[in-house]
């Protein structure tokens, strides 16, 4: 059903790739999942589960999710939208700061998607540069809702023995892998704005413990 193109991304899950949708003739996304997430049942329930969830989400400034599936090599992928643009990692790269025009414009739209995704009680929960990104219509677009969880889920099922996220950018709380609510997002946002404006992290720590 889906044609892999180039490698776009890669993170700690997995790997980004542009596809064709051959059914649709159209431009998708594919998150191909690491093999030894694949092979962790509890990892794949808890997958499954906040795909469906994050599937509900439908907002201008979240990318969609359109499928999830497994392949022949038995690796989960997840299909999203493809947005042709930038990451605001991506923009950082050529520019060590961005104008406060640009920053609030960008912030104003994440907060629109994170305020749509908080009512529908999903939390991001890895709010950074390099997801978000900036389409070359000017649409800022949140995406890897992949480690989201959903906000009313006992802790027991969205608690790992380590705290899931990006230290630099996440909150005291997911730090110390307490109970969060949808303030470490927001958080997060303020971090990823000082970051955009100064060019520098708020906390110089390169871990959780630091």
């Amino acid at each position: 059903q889906y044609k892999l193109l180039q490698q776009i991304g890669a993170g700690s899950m997995g790997i980004v790739s542009a596809a064709i949708q051959r059914s649709l003739d159209r431009t998708v996304a594919i998150k191909q999942i690491h093999g030894h997430l694949s092979a962790d049942p509890a990892f794949i329930e808890r997958f499954e589960r906040e795909a469906k969830s994050s599937a509900h989400l439908k907002h201008i400034n979240i990318t969609d999710i359109i499928d999830f599936g497994r392949d022949e090599q038995d690796c989960y992928y997840i299909v999203m939208e493809h947005v042709p643009g930038p990451t605001i990692k991506q923009l950082l790269h050529s520019a060590q700061t961005l104008p406060l025009e640009v920053v609030l414009a960008i912030v104003v739209q994440l907060l629109a998607g994170l305020e749509h995704a908080h009512n529908n009680g999903i939390i991001h929960r890895d709010i950074k540069p390099a997801n978000i990104m900036l389409s070359t219509d000017g649409v800022v677009k949140l995406c890897d809702f992949g480690i989201s969880m959903a906000a009313h889920l006992p802790a027991s099922d969205t608690t790992a023995d380590s705290p899931i996220g990006t230290p630099r950018y996440m909150s005291p709380e997911q730090a110390a892998n307490k109970h969060i609510d949808h303030r470490s997002d927001l958080f997060s946002v303020g971090v990823v704005m000082f970051h955009l404006l100064s060019g520098q992290y708020p906390f110089a720590g390169e871990s959780v413990t630091q």
